[in-house]
């Protein structure tokens, strides 16, 4: 796993915005997640990764419905929550499903519950990805806490009253980390609204350029609102 931590030594110190009080539930109770019938588990090389950082108040909106403890009120209202690192492989044939010998239990849930503020989101992130790429939950988990405690995120309030595109979300998350150049970044703006923050890691987990077969995103012209919650 001495792989997972190089990005420490290239990316500054920060923290990942959260709620402003986040404590995990009394009683977790850890969701089993099974592999979806028309979905075939997949061995391939992993040649590099994708951190994905979703806009919480953006995926609350977008999912009334969602019970989670990420969108209800008691848990806190959060910021940027960790979707998840999913190693990639050449083309259109990442690794998915990956069989695994080791369970999640409530301890690696709790820890990660602040980064991921959903058990189910944490248990399906696991089962699909993270057994591609770690052989222990708890070291998988643990890596990806440390990977995003590394990324400085901007104001997102501020920007939210600024009148940006994409292209200028990226340059200013690439300001305040030398370390992650432009081209590693991808924003996905559903509908012109911000969703969801892709960054492109190599094998060592440094930052690189996002090869073609990676998701993109939106345009850099695209024009770029935030939800902050409550009414538009």
């Amino acid at each position: 796993m001495k792989a997972w931590l190089a990005l420490g030594a290239v990316l500054p110190t920060a923290a990942l915005a959260q709620a402003q009080s986040c404590r995990a539930p009394d009683r977790i109770a850890v969701p089993f997640i099974a592999r979806p019938a028309d979905e075939a588990p997949r061995s391939s090389p992993v040649v590099g990764y994708t951190l994905a950082l979703s806009w919480s108040p953006e995926f609350c909106r977008d999912h009334p419905g969602d019970d989670s403890e990420q969108c209800r009120a008691s848990t806190g209202r959060f910021g940027f929550i960790l979707h998840g690192l999913w190693p990639e492989s050449p083309g259109n044939t990442a690794p998915r499903w990956c069989p695994s010998q080791r369970a999640l239990t409530e301890a690696i849930v709790r820890a990660q519950f602040c980064t991921m503020p959903s058990t189910r989101l944490i248990a399906h992130e696991w089962a699909k990805h993270g057994a591609c790429a770690a052989r222990d939950p708890a070291d998988y988990f643990a890596a990806t806490r440390k990977i995003v405690s590394k990324v400085r995120l901007p104001d997102m309030m501020a920007l939210s009253r600024a009148q940006i595109d994409v292209g200028a979300f990226k340059r200013t998350l690439s300001a305040l980390n030398p370390a992650i150049p432009v081209t590693a970044l991808a924003v996905d703006a559903r509908g012109g609204w911000l969703s969801e923050v892709r960054l492109c890691l190599d094998r060592v987990l440094g930052p690189e350029p996002c090869p073609r077969a990676r998701p993109r995103g939106s345009p850099d012209t695209t024009p770029l609102r935030i939800w902050r919650g409550g009414g538009r």
